[in-house]
């Protein structure tokens, strides 16, 4: 008689999970755009037009996220009622992907500052613009890499979708609080300084409405050497050793699966992808400037998904063949290079006030001035390498069988 047959828990955690992140992403995202169409109108004084649309813009990425769960939720019901989830299918065609973002750009352009059902279409094009733009690197990235199970695929992309950038935000809030404290330690043996900061703070209400003022006062308190470090520290050293910890959430699953260095180096991508999209989706949803960052964000998603397959080589390395050197050089190659991106965004956004040449000197304010050119060629680095390291690293579709 045939043995009974277990039951298969990761596939039902995978169930469960993204079942349970679907409806509540759903109830959210309807019940916020629900809230800004009756307050839109039943509001005494009308809110501006860019607050609402930016608020839209924001709800409905989270349905879309919503919605990019549910081949997870479905592949995984398949695996638990025993059906064949079948083998990954190669995107063939879907290189004219890119084809769409010019246009997408270009719609979501010209309805940035429309209202009524100008910012409909502005919805759409955001959700399709930053989704158009992570599966097209992906396809990209990801040929010539093993084809493996379509549910772990989503499985992994769907971790780094929700669960990583929720854990990376936790743990975030908890460094800042950390700094925070320390600063309020600094400041309770300078009452000068202390008190300083809580007049700014006091007239902070009265100068939102004047540009100039708020500039003039972040220069003057911005640029004190432990605000610059602190600032620093935090964005391009804390930020990138959590999230590169983090990123490859879709390997750290598989701790128990005998996944060979190629299955780690796509599945860290693949949950670095769904890291980049959540975390385009959440950073562009601003209807007063959001054509520049679509564009700024494209870099980004390339960074996020290099170092993510970076580590997560390493981690599978580290378990299927005790090379603990390379997953510590993987790591460290893939902090100090988001670290110097985080930097070099920083420098150029300091490198704007009016404070920065004399804080920075001649040599560091031309570096700040200087410095998107170094963003940009990172960017072109980091996608570059996505389509060359599997061949560097020598990982193809030879060089692993998929083990489930």
């Amino acid at each position: 008689m045939k043995g009974k047959q277990k039951f298969d828990w990761a596939s039902g955690i995978q169930f469960t999970g993204s079942l349970f992140m679907i409806l509540l992403l759903a109830g959210i995202s309807l019940g916020g755009i629900g809230f800004v169409a009756l307050s839109s109108r039943s509001l005494s004084v009308p809110v501006p037009a860019v607050q609402t649309t930016t608020l839209l813009l924001f709800f409905s990425s989270l349905g879309f996220v919503g919605f990019l769960l549910l081949p997870s939720m479905l592949y995984a019901a398949k695996s638990l009622f025993g059906l064949s989830t079948g083998e990954e299918k190669t995107w063939r065609g879907a290189d004219w992907l890119i084809a769409l973002y010019p246009i997408l750009l270009g719609v979501g352009y010209l309805a940035e500052w429309e209202t009524g059902g100008g910012r409909f279409l502005l919805v759409l094009a955001h959700v399709l613009a930053n989704g158009v733009a992570v599966f097209w690197i992906l396809h990209l990235s990801q040929k010539g890499l093993p084809e493996g199970s379509p549910q772990r695929f989503w499985g992994a992309f769907g971790s780094g979708l929700t669960l990583a950038p929720a854990l990376v935000l936790l743990l975030e809030l908890l460094l800042l609080i950390l700094i925070g404290g320390m600063w309020y330690l600094y400041l309770l043996e300078h009452p000068a300084l202390k008190a300083q900061i809580t007049r700014v703070l006091e007239r902070l209400p009265q100068s939102v409405a004047s540009p100039v003022i708020l500039e003039r006062m972040a220069s003057k308190y911005l640029f004190l050497p432990g605000i610059v470090t602190s600032v620093f520290t935090y964005v391009a050293v804390l930020i990138p050793l959590v999230e590169e910890l983090i990123k490859p959430l879709g390997v750290w699953l598989l701790i128990k699966k005998k996944i060979t260095p190629a299955q780690g180096y796509k599945w860290g991508m693949v949950s670095g992808a769904g890291y980049a999209l959540f975390e385009n989706l959440a950073l562009s949803a601003n209807a007063g400037t959001w054509t520049i960052a679509m564009i700024s964000r494209f870099g980004t998603t390339a960074v996020h998904m290099l170092t993510a397959a970076y580590v997560g080589w390493g981690l599978a390395s580290s378990w299927t063949e005790e090379n603990f050197m390379r997953l510590a050089k993987a790591f460290f190659v893939s902090v100090l290079f988001h670290g110097v991106w985080n930097g070099l965004n920083i420098l150029s956004a300091l490198g704007q006030f009016s404070g920065a040449r004399e804080f920075f000197g001649p040599f560091g304010y031309g570096a700040a001035q200087v410095a998107p050119v170094g963003i940009f060629l990172l960017a072109l680095g980091a996608i570059y390498g996505l389509i060359r390291s599997r061949w560097v690293l020598g990982l193809s579709v030879t060089s692993s069988v998929e083990n489930e």
